[in-house]
């Protein structure tokens, strides 16, 4: 199945685009001035937590998944069935008592997972949960929590690993009994899992004391150079209007801008990375009492923290939202984007080149892809993997995905309801191998699930 595409020319395929002008200050972003600006994901930024578990985390890995995977190629009419790419085998699926937010794989193939757990003797509060799972045959190596002072709910949102292979996660906590929600970063050993040092990147009192504000971390990503690229949301207490922020520190967790949170406007960031020269934060410009629809946030910074180039956001009407989750740079350095959008509920894909154009050269959504995406791998070859769910209600479930370079679908794999609810993340191993984490149900609640796939020899 080919997918109709929107190439320089719009006029080509002028309904797969965003049309209108952009009107982005380039650089205004680089200042404290508030735009009307940003937005991980079903959603990973939410400060609460997914949902219970019946127990804390018991670190026991619980075997294979029993429920059959639904298998489906992109295929032929006719012959080889195959013909346009088999879909990969399960080498293992375990699960765990902790809620999966995000994961790496290090340079071993080894899996760390970061989310939030229950905390022992309070099911009504989480703790910042981390974990790591051998990739041979994902038995568990190690899990931490990190247990906020105030214990209220803490949690991990996100992942990056040093050069050396050093753990950094980012989330928000309750540490400091004068502050509400505040920025928590930790750094721990990847070998045991030990914890080496964690802090707030000096946010806890950027704005001094007069303001009690919740402010939290959903993306992180690491320069060449060793430095932090952190972005998340902020909000007053009552959190009515809430904030995006980007900052950028050193790898000891020192600010390096004037402001640890630079303000790029209402709304939040939902993850953070690298592209060209620069970062790129992905989110929306919506909250949860707007009145307004929320629009996708999609934009670059230089080193410094000013804006280089903006997506242009969806148009404005009644019944739409969408809001940016994630984004991966593909090997010529073309931009992909994965969000969510609103009525009917669903997901979409879109492909950007900053340098050339403010609007996707190449989009797809739900009834296009077969799923609603949360989250995108891309392969040196350019082809991607999409993850979420299919379904809806009691029927969702996980769902994940290959496509060509220009969205031609390759195969599908459903695993059961049973098996898992949806797909949170998902990367590659350096052998290929796909590791995909979810959701699936518990009493009360959800725990996590990870898989690996094996991609077959092209």
């Amino acid at each position: 199945m080919s997918l109709a595409r929107c190439f320089l020319a719009r006029a080509v395929a002028p309904l797969a685009c965003l049309v209108g002008g952009c009107n982005f200050d380039a650089f205004g972003l680089g200042s404290t001035t508030e735009l009307d600006l940003p937005g991980t994901a079903a959603s990973t930024g939410d400060t609460e937590a997914v949902g219970d578990s019946s127990s804390g985390s018991t670190g026991e890995s619980a075997g294979t998944s029993t429920g059959e995977p639904m298998l489906t190629t992109g295929g032929s009419s006719g012959g080889d069935p195959c013909a346009d790419g088999c879909p990969p085998t399960a080498a293992w699926t375990v699960t765990a008592d902790g809620i999966g937010a995000a994961l790496v794989v290090d340079a071993n193939g080894d899996v760390i997972v970061a989310g939030e757990v229950v905390q022992v003797g309070g099911p009504t509060y989480r703790d910042a949960w981390l974990a790591k799972f051998t990739g041979v045959d994902g038995g568990l190596v190690w899990e931490q929590r990190h247990v906020g002072s105030q214990k209220r709910t803490d949690f991990a949102r996100s992942l990056a690993l040093e050069s050396d292979g050093t753990i950094i996660a980012v989330g928000g906590s309750r540490d400091d009994p004068d502050q509400r929600l505040d920025v928590w970063v930790g750094w721990f050993e990847n070998v045991d899992g030990a914890l080496v040092a964690w802090g707030n990147l000096s946010t806890g009192h950027w704005n001094g004391n007069d303001a009690k504000l919740d402010e939290w971390a959903e993306g992180v990503a690491i320069t060449a150079e060793g430095d932090l690229i952190v972005g998340g949301t902020r909000c007053p207490a009552n959190c009515e209007v809430p904030d995006g922020w980007i900052g950028r520190f050193a790898g000891t967790g020192k600010p390096m801008w004037p402001e640890p949170m630079l303000s790029i406007g209402q709304g939040g960031v939902r993850d953070v990375l690298l592209q060209a020269d620069g970062l790129v934060a992905v989110g929306t410009d919506g909250y949860d009492e707007s009145m307004a629809p929320w629009r996708s946030v999609v934009r670059r910074f230089d080193a410094d923290g000013a804006g280089t180039w903006s997506a242009l956001p969806e148009a404005s009407g009644e019944g739409v939202g969408f809001e940016a989750v994630t984004a991966a740079v593909g090997p010529d350095g073309a931009l992909w984007v994965v969000g969510r959008e609103f009525d009917p509920i669903g997901g979409f894909v879109r492909l950007y080149m900053p340098d050339v154009d403010d609007q996707p050269v190449l989009e797809a959504h739900t009834k296009d892809l077969g799923g609603k995406p949360a989250a995108i791998t891309v392969a040196q070859d350019g082809s991607i993997v999409l993850a979420g769910a299919t379904g809806d209600g009691v029927a969702r479930h996980l769902w994940f995905a290959g496509f060509t370079a220009d969205l031609t679908a390759q195969w599908v794999v459903e695993e059961p309801v049973e098996v898992a609810r949806e797909a949170r993340s998902v990367v590659r191993d350096p052998s290929g191998a796909l590791l995909v984490l979810g959701l699936r149900d518990v009493e009360g609640g959800s725990a996590s699930w990870l898989g690996k796939y094996v991609l077959p020899p092209a």
